[in-house]
Order: structure tokens, then C-alpha cells, then sequence
């Protein structure tokens, strides 16, 4: 809804909040040869440098944009952004240094961390992921960045509360498992567990947070 200049339906009339599920976030990884280790580094590199690093984004207007944009803008320096077409061309273009920076799933972008081919900066979250527990949320070093990347369960407008209710009460059941828990961890995420006012809260958080980072960033799709 922040980045669409026409979109078919409104989030927040035409579906009703269920609840909130789980956290799977982005982790900010660079090319070796980028002289920083960690956020901080970086941040004071693109002031030293303005327009000459270059990020890759999983496309344009998606959450792998916004973050680089929202950090931009809290770090207060500019970068280059090349869009691609998903997280594996992107990754194709960071691991031999022709693109040095890239918001990307930790399961794809994690093997090549661990094989010392690409550098984790920071988990994009509001706080580390229980899979990389060495990994700093980047919020330890630029306070106040969080980009979540959440995900829940709606329903349609209407639908009636006992509904809403029961199957929020359901689902939290589930997530109590350790199976369920396991599940997340595996793809570097967790629960994150809420009914349906935690998630329609979120909902208007997230569309003032990324409306506000994509009108400064000029983000746009037609």
C-alpha cells in the first residue's frame, strides 16, 4: 500500500485482522571486499562516499528496497540501487562484487555467509533472529531501524468476531508447539504472536513507517 499508486482493495477496510504469526527477517550481507564489518562502519563509509556504494534490492518497492531506503535516510548518506528480479539474481551479482550490498532472506543469503563468500552486517529486525544469535540487530547501532518482516492472517470484512476469535485462539495454540517453533527457526525466524488488535496495530504502523520511507525515497510502482 506504501509503494502502489492504484491498488484493488484497502488493506485496512476490506480484510479483518486475525492474528499475527511469525518473524522471518531480512539480513543485510556485503561483498568481502567492502571495507566495513558492521552497520556503523558502513553508515560512516557511505557518508565518506556518497553515491558510490551500491545496493541490490529484491525489486523495486519491495521490502529488500525499503530497508536500504530507510537505512539511507536514518544514516544519512546515498547509495546507488539496482533493482532485480528476486533474492537469487541479486545474490548472483553480490558474490563476485558486482553489486556490495543486499537485504536478502537469511535462508538463501546464509550459506554464502557461512562459506565466507559474502559478510552479514546486521539482521534487519527488531531484534535478533534466534538462528543468528552472534548476528546484531542493526537497531543496536542505528536506533530506532526495525523493518519486520511479518507475517499474519486476515480475513474479510464481515467476517464474524466469535470467528475471528476462535481461529486466533487456535493458531496461538499452534505456535506453541515446538514444532511450529522449530519451523521458523529453521528458515531464521520466530514467533511472533499476537491477536487481532497487536495485528491491526501493526498494520497501521507498518503502512505510516513505509508510506513515510517511500515518499522520501520517491519509490513509486505504477
Amino acid at each position: 500500500m506504501s509503494t502502489y499508486t492504484k491498488l484493488g482493495y484497502n488493506l485496512e477496510k476490506d480484510l479483518a485482522p486475525v492474528t499475527l504469526v511469525g518473524n522471518v527477517p531480512h539480513i543485510l550481507v556485503s561483498h568481502p571486499t567492502l571495507p566495513v564489518k558492521n552497520v556503523k562502519e558502513l553508515i560512516a563509509l557511505g557518508r565518506s562516499r556518497p553515491g558510490d556504494i551500491i545496493f541490490a534490492s529484491q525489486g523495486n518497492g519491495t521490502l529488500s528496497h525499503l530497508e536500504q531506503e530507510m537505512l539511507k535516510q536514518m544514516g544519512g548518506f546515498t547509495a546507488l540501487h539496482v533493482p532485480y528480479k528476486g533474492s537469487a539474481p541479486g545474490l548472483a551479482d553480490l558474490i563476485p562484487g558486482n553489486v556490495q550490498l543486499f537485504f536478502d532472506s537469511i535462508p538463501s543469503a546464509l550459506p554464502h555467509v557461512n562459506s565466507g563468500r559474502i559478510r552479514a552486517l546486521g539482521v534487519a529486525s527488531s531484534r535478533r533472529s534466534p538462528a543468528l544469535p552472534d548476528i546484531p540487530a542493526i537497531g543496536e547501532s542505528l536506533k530506532g531501524f526495525e523493518a519486520d518482516s511479518w507475517f499474519g492472517i486476515m480475513m474479510p470484512a464481515g467476517t464474524p468476531r466469535d470467528i475471528i476469535v476462535k481461529l486466533d485462539s487456535e493458531v496461538q495454540k499452534a505456535l506453541a508447539t515446538q514444532e511450529v517453533r522449530e519451523r521458523l527457526l529453521a528458515v531464521g525466524g520466530f514467533v511472533q504472536a499476537g491477536g487481532p488488535e497487536q495485528l491491526a496495530e501493526r498494520i497501521r504502523a507498518d503502512i505510516a513507517k513505509w508510506g513515510k520511507v517511500a515518499r522520501a525515497a520517491n519509490v513509486r510502482i505504477e
